[in-house]
């Protein structure tokens, strides 16, 4: 057995663990179905973002769509919560203000890999 790195326990788990930082206005946003979550790069994009870079085609339904977002790891906050839906993990999110009083919210995933 060869040691890569000392002092580092490691498993070969499946399991998965995110945080994201935003402010509670962009959180309570997403959660009133004003925009949608960008997993890939940690952003919140309003519908007319979305509708500007997804390359939607004129006959997609709205399952379509859904998809094709999702394709492209863009949830809502349902999609974004639904245990069944994203891999068996589980949410959380926590509030806090600073110390400046600004109003943050961290969330993420924790369980099974997505």
């Amino acid at each position: 057995m060869r040691s890569i790195r000392n002092g580092v326990f490691e498993t070969n788990s499946s399991s998965t663990h995110s945080i994201c930082i935003c402010s509670e206005d962009e959180f309570n946003k997403w959660i009133g179905g004003e925009g949608y979550f960008n997993e890939s790069n940690g952003s919140f994009l309003t519908k007319e973002q979305v509708d500007t870079v997804m390359n939607y085609d004129s006959e997609d339904t709205e399952d379509d769509k859904a998809q094709a977002r999702r394709d492209e790891c863009i949830y809502t906050y349902d999609e974004y919560t639904d245990w069944d839906f994203n891999g068996n993990t589980e949410f959380y999110s926590a509030r806090h203000t600073t110390h400046n009083g600004d109003k943050v919210i961290a969330f993420g995933t924790y369980g099974e890999n997505r």
